[in-house]
């Protein structure tokens, strides 16, 4: 009712943000692709915005149980996926927040020193990670146009595959693991997205290595939970 050609040009996803961080920590991917699903059914033709934390949401490094293991694959969801991807200023450095404490919502809001940040090791990994996903969004028409389709490949509660397909005929994939073991995946890219035999996929994140299409699928070796992104060649 708010957002529209005649009203307002996008409104915040909600439900993304929360199925983001719930199928991360209850280790069920279930609840992202239900998401998926309801996003395009409820909401389709609207490109909304998508965001992991703002300044009266908890900060997902305090959301998630498991944020050194987590934040790369929920910041993947948001930078890769369809729609308007919001990063919250000090998310991408680790910063902790949430409401209930002597500083309620201010919790979420506190100034950031960026020199002092930047001199723990660790907040430095998470921008290098952070800055990653956004040159690789920028980088590829079919990550780079937000209303590029975002196609489900196939999900377990531990696993979960998605493309995106721009209005060009550029396609992407990502797959992610969000479980502490390796997982195998078979994704249907020549059913779902027309990438048949002899199509070939580049590994960006990987030195540019190549998988090819066989039988009409993609076979996906995923690390401990981990993302691989491949762009069609």
């Amino acid at each position: 009712g708010w957002v529209g050609n005649d009203r307002l040009h996008s409104g915040t996803n909600y439900q993304m943000s929360h199925a983001t961080w719930h199928s991360l920590n209850e280790h069920n991917y279930e609840y992202f692709y239900s998401a998926l699903m309801r996003e395009a059914n409820l909401f389709k033709g609207l490109t909304l915005v998508n965001f992991l934390g703002n300044h009266d949401q908890m900060r997902i490094h305090s959301r998630l149980n498991n944020p050194s293991a987590h934040y790369p694959l929920a910041a993947a969801s948001m930078i890769l996926g369809r729609g308007v991807p919001c990063l919250y200023y000090g998310d991408e450095l680790g910063e902790q927040g949430k409401p209930g404490g002597p500083e309620g919502d201010l919790a979420m809001r506190r100034a950031i020193d960026l020199r002092d940040a930047l001199a723990n090791q660790n907040a430095k990994d998470i921008a290098r990670c952070t800055a990653e996903l956004v040159a690789l969004r920028r980088s590829h028409e079919a990550l780079r146009d937000a209303d590029a389709d975002q196609v489900p490949l196939a999900h377990t509660n531990e696993t979960m595959a998605f493309a995106r397909v721009a209005h060009g005929g550029a396609s992407a994939v990502v797959a992610f693991n969000n479980s502490d073991n390796s997982q195998r995946m078979t994704l249907p890219v020549g059913e779902k997205i027309g990438a048949h035999d002899g199509c070939e996929f580049e590994e960006p994140l990987a030195n540019g290595q190549r998988l090819h299409v066989s039988g009409g699928q993609l076979h996906v070796e995923l690390p401990p939970n981990g993302l691989r992104v491949f762009l069609r060649v």
